[in-house]
């Protein structure tokens, strides 16, 4: 999943529009975007190592991944000042970015609910109380 985080990553990726009052999403913004808090990624990471009876592999992914454009809009609630959330066409992405335009345009709709039956518990499952805590000054 896209690790959220206040010391750079994704979110810092996200929000580092120099002289444009814009937050984008892409195409449509309907791709399914998993994400997760560095706090619970961190945390799961030491789940598996410290239960022996962990085996496998587990997606680091929260357990509410959200669209592309209701994780834009959701960013933009919780910064200040506002900016405009705006749609960039594919054909303009995959300009710039060439065949890696896909990674933005893809869904993936990976689930955490083997880690979950593990046992595991997160800290932030839901994407506002995860920037929430991020981005609150």
């Amino acid at each position: 999943g896209i690790v959220l985080s206040r010391n750079g990553g994704a979110l810092k990726e996200i929000l580092s529009t120099p002289g444009f009052p814009v937050l984008s999403f892409f195409g449509t913004g309907k791709q399914i975007w998993p994400w997760i808090h560095i706090h619970d990624v961190t945390r799961m990471i030491f789940f598996c190592i410290i239960n022996s009876n962990i085996s496998g592999l587990f997606f680091g992914v929260s357990p509410n991944p959200v669209t592309n454009k209701k994780f834009t809009k959701t960013i933009n609630r919780f910064i200040s000042p506002k900016r405009i959330v705006a749609g960039v066409p594919k054909f303009i992405v995959a300009m710039i970015l060439g065949k890696m335009h896909r990674v933005v345009f893809d869904s993936c709709n990976a689930s955490s609910q083997k880690i979950q039956r593990a046992g595991f518990n997160f800290s932030f499952p839901g994407l506002e109380e995860a920037l929430k805590n991020l981005l609150a000054k």
